[in-house]
């Protein structure tokens, strides 16, 4: 989980490029990483892109609802 500046983009190919190494070593399935976050620290700085408590919460219990239903 990242929140979004020009820097912390490259971080999120490189976290998802070695979760899926992982998985694949492992042989489990590797989901997509979540690319933006709660980053309160860096709200004033210009080009950070992030989302609210609220907001991410409801997106992961979304999210796993969705993985318990379909069984991934």
């Amino acid at each position: 989980l990242h929140s979004t500046s020009r820097r912390q983009r490259q971080m999120c190919i490189r976290d998802s490029y070695i979760a899926e190494q992982i998985g694949k070593l492992l042989d489990v399935p590797v989901l997509p990483t979540i690319p933006f976050g709660r980053s309160v620290i860096h709200r004033d700085f210009p080009g950070t892109i992030y989302i609210t408590d609220e907001t991410y919460e409801h997106y992961l219990r979304d999210v796993f609802s969705a993985i318990r239903e379909n069984a991934i």
